[in-house]
């Protein structure tokens, strides 16, 4: 085995982070799917960009509707959550089609300034719609003047009719225009909506990571200073966690992220997720828990309470905040610095296994 004690404690310690780190995950993942917080997220970003009026009437769209089940409250929040996801297509059509009828309304809120901003984009579309009247009439004129022109004998006639189809035609081109690039811009604000709305459950996510972290650590008293410090000074216990960490590592699970493995996704509607499913969920976080424990408990890791007598208080608790930081970075970012330290060590065996002899 290759003897360097600081490589050894890396992969210990990496693979106890690991190892709690899908803990945590499971507990997170499990929260998401029961609290429904993709779909409250969605939510909180189509309310900023249509405003709260306005939501009731979205959700119920026909573009909108079939794509969660359960219905709408009287305040005309769904009443199971909501979708997770929302094509930006779909969007954009729906917050036309809300406009359309929204009349003088419309144009009130518009000189107050008190539109969200979705809404003041798609009322540009009711000027085109004399946009919807004008692509009518334009179209029936030029039908009706290219008819004409296969008639007409008098070149000075058949002029004046060619310049008025041509005029026809640009403003039919202009009105189409308006209506295309009014979807183009809602899509593009609806982009860059949801891309903030990502940013906002990724904040959440790793505050609520971080805070089951820090009860876990406190609760199982996991001091990574304590850990480190036993593993450097423990020749016996770096060998059974360097083993246990070894064993994982080459019998090639891989690292699937939980969310994964217990069917839960930021692509599946949470309110879609039927008690079937949502059992499902629940066995897989208590399997990937149990399975947690029994990897922890092969590697003997020096952790539980009552504290032992050469733990420091004060030091456990700097040491319960460092595994709390530790373990909110993820399960997969420890397994993937756990293989890169299996792989400097592994390279390392092989080094010393094929050194030549000499003398």
């Amino acid at each position: 085995m290759l003897g360097n004690p600081m490589l050894d404690v890396a992969i210990g310690l990496a693979f106890f982070y690991m190892v709690l780190g899908v803990i945590v995950t499971v507990l997170q993942e499990f929260l998401a799917s029961t609290l429904k917080w993709r779909a409250r997220n969605l939510r909180k970003a189509i309310i900023e960009l249509i405003g709260e009026a306005h939501a009731k009437d979205f959700y119920a769209h026909p573009l909108i509707f079939p794509l969660f089940r359960g219905g709408l409250d009287q305040s005309g929040k769904p009443l199971r959550g909501g979708p997770s996801y929302i094509p930006k297509r779909s969007f954009a059509l729906a917050v036309i089609d809300l406009q359309k009828g929204r009349g003088d309304e419309a144009a009130t809120a518009g000189r107050s300034g008190t539109e969200p901003p979705a809404i003041g984009v798609a009322r540009f579309f009711t000027d085109a719609a004399a946009g919807g009247h004008l692509v009518d009439r334009v179209e029936r004129l030029d039908k009706t003047a290219t008819e004409l022109l296969d008639k007409v004998q008098n070149h000075a006639v058949r002029q004046a009719l060619e310049e008025a189809v041509g005029g026809a035609a640009s403003q039919l081109k202009g009105a189409t225009d308006v209506i295309d690039s009014t979807v183009r811009e809602l899509e593009s604000l609806f982009d860059n909506t949801m891309n903030r709305a990502a940013g906002w459950y990724k904040v959440k996510s790793q505050r609520v990571a971080f805070a089951i972290a820090l009860v876990l650590a406190v609760l199982l008293n996991a001091d990574s200073v304590y850990i480190a410090q036993r593993l450097w000074d423990d020749d016996a216990l770096r060998t059974r966690t360097v083993a246990a960490a070894e064993a994982y590592y080459q019998s090639g699970p891989g690292q699937t992220q939980v969310s994964a493995r217990c069917g839960a996704s930021a692509e599946q509607p949470d309110d879609e997720m039927t008690l079937e499913q949502w059992q499902a969920v629940r066995e897989c976080t208590q399997t990937e828990i149990a399975d947690a424990a029994r990897q922890i408990a092969s590697a003997d890791y020096p952790i539980g309470w009552p504290m032992p007598p050469d733990q420091s208080p004060w030091l456990a608790i700097v040491g319960q905040l460092m595994t709390a930081l530790a373990l909110s970075l993820g399960s997969s970012f420890w397994f993937d610095l756990l293989a890169r330290f299996m792989k400097v060590r592994m390279s390392g065996k092989r080094e010393e296994t094929t050194e030549p002899v000499t003398g």
